[in-house]
Order: C-alpha cells, then sequence, then structure tokens
C-alpha cells in the first residue's frame, strides 16, 4: 500500500510540471522553456530513481513475506508429516499387539495410510481400543491356566532333546550356564495339542544325583541360589489353525533365586510376567531359546 502510494506522489509531481509547461507553452520564452526541460528532466529522472528505490524496498519485502509464509508452509507441512506418522507409527504397533494377543490381522481396509487426510487418520486413530487388544473377549476360547515341570537327569544320556543327546546337565554344570528350548523337553508331544501358548512364570531348581535339592549357600538375603533367566529374543506360536507364527520378542531377563533348608525350598524372587506384553516385558511361547544361568 505505501508503495503504490509513493509511486502515485512522484508520479503526480512529474506529470504536474508536463502539465505547466503544456499550459504556458505558447506564453513562455526559449530560455525559459529550456529551464523547463530542464526541471522536467530532472523531475523525470528523481522520479525513476525514487521509484526503483520504492520498488527495491517493496520486492525486499515481497520476498521476506513470502519466505516467510513458505517456511510456516514447510512448518506446517514437516509437522502433519510427523503427525501422520506417528499415528501410522502407533496403528502399526496396535496391529502388532493385536496379532500378538488373538492372531488377528488388521483390515487393510481400516488401515491409516500417510496419504489419508488427517480427519480420516484421526478417525482410524479414534477406532482402536487398547482394552480390545488385550481382552480375552477376542479369542475364540478363554485361555486356561497349566503347570507344569521338567525333570532332566544327568544320567539318563539316552533321552532325546530336540533331536540331540541330553547334555544339558553336564553343559550347566561345566559352564553355568544352558540354553533350553522347553518344548524340546515335552517328549510327549502335549504342547502340540494346545495353540497360543503363553509363558507366565519360569524357574529352575537344582538336585543332586540322589534327588535331593543342592544346598543353598545361606538362608538369609543374597545366600540363595541365584538363577538368572533370560527369555527368547525369538519364539514361535502357533494358532487356533495350527499355523506356526515367529514373533520378535524384547530382550528380557528376570531371576528366579530361592534357598534350601533340607528338602524345603522357598523362592525369593520370582521370574513371573504377570501382564500379557508391556513396553518392558511379555510372556513367550514356550517354542524359543530360554537361557539360564546360576549366579554364584
Amino acid at each position: 500500500e505505501n508503495f503504490i502510494k509513493n509511486r502515485e506522489k512522484a508520479k503526480e509531481e512529474y506529470e504536474q510540471q508536463i502539465e505547466d509547461m503544456k499550459n504556458r507553452y505558447e506564453d513562455i520564452t526559449d530560455e525559459l522553456r529550456a529551464e523547463y526541460r530542464e526541471m522536467i528532466t530532472e523531475s523525470f529522472e528523481n522520479f525513476r530513481i525514487q521509484f526503483d528505490a520504492i520498488a527495491k524496498n517493496y520486492d525486499k519485502q515481497m520476498f521476506r513475506l513470502i519466505s516467510s509464509i513458505n517456511q510456516k508452509f514447510y512448518s506446517l507441512k514437516e509437522h502433519s508429516m510427523t503427525q501422520r506418522a506417528m499415528i501410522v507409527s502407533l496403528y502399526s504397533d496396535y496391529c502388532d499387539a493385536d496379532f500378538y494377543h488373538s492372531f488377528k490381522e488388521c483390515d487393510d481396509e481400516n488401515l491409516p495410510y500417510m496419504s489419508d487426510s488427517i480427519d480420516v487418520l484421526l478417525e482410524k486413530l479414534i477406532q482402536i481400543r487398547w482394552d480390545s487388544v488385550v481382552s480375552n473377549d477376542n479369542l475364540p476360547n478363554p485361555p486356561v491356566k497349566f503347570s507344569g515341570r521338567f525333570e532332566i537327569d544327568s544320567m539318563d544320556s539316552d533321552t532325546i532333546y530336540g533331536g540331540k543327546k541330553n547334555y544339558l546337565v553336564d553343559t550347566l554344570r561345566n559352564t553355568s550356564e544352558v540354553d533350553i528350548n522347553l518344548k524340546d523337553l515335552d517328549i510327549y508331544n502335549r504342547f502340540d495339542d494346545f495353540w497360543r501358548i503363553r509363558i507366565e512364570s519360569l524357574s529352575l531348581i537344582l538336585y543332586d544325583s540322589d534327588g535331593y535339592p543342592i544346598q543353598s549357600p545361606g538362608s538369609s538375603f543374597g545366600g540363595g541360589i541365584q538363577i538368572r533367566i533370560r527369555y527368547p529374543t525369538v519364539f514361535n506360536d502357533t494358532d487356533n489353525s495350527q499355523n506356526d507364527i515367529s514373533f520378535l520378542g524384547q530382550d528380557f531377563h528376570c531371576n528366579s533365586d530361592y534357598t534350601t533348608e533340607e528338602t524345603e525350598i522357598e523362592f525369593v524372587s520370582s521370574c513371573e510376567v504377570a501382564e500379557e506384553f508391556s513396553t518392558s516385558n511379555y510372556k513367550p511361547s514356550v517354542d524359543g531359546i530360554f537361557s539360564f544361568k546360576i549366579e554364584n
């Protein structure tokens, strides 16, 4: 607006001088005409210089304005893309969690895409309910709790675990550490009769060759037998159609320590996962490598 006003003002001054000279042209002398021509030329030059200066200043202001608008537009677009990526990532995590819990795959039609409008993305995000992920109502049948134990005898080298001879106890005795796939210990294949098997708690108890519990160094704090259990980072499970499904887990470990007094065994810590899964731990299936380590 100021640019237009300044330009019009300079233009009017120049045009006024031209008009004055035209009206008095017949009555003025040659000397005065030359003076008018000089004044008009000077006025025109001033008008040109002022117009150029005003135009350059206007261009600078317009450039700053356009740059500011472009920067804001880019920031809004970048912010929008970040929000979209967060929503898509969150929905992907939801689908992974839902599949882990119930083997239910997300419908492709309801999956969010980066090209969706923000309203559509938010609508799909609102449809996510955490309770629906961890609810057993989505399962064909409610889960049944089970418990069991496996006895591994170092003297029984003829028993085959997972296609290999029984050297588990020897390995644990020699290195204080052993890797075990729990499904390999199921010599009766009982696990094959079930699907969606999840381990909630796990422990390891040491016995001598006579079947008597190995005595702990003490019974006070820190005097128990300390067993560190590391859960598998890759494990297999089966759905209700007996299809094998592989899952990736987190690096999770816990302790199952206990003290002994004669035949009495008292656990002072338990390697237990109460929740189905969380940001720090999860319930694996039996078909995976569990690592057991004696820490003392």
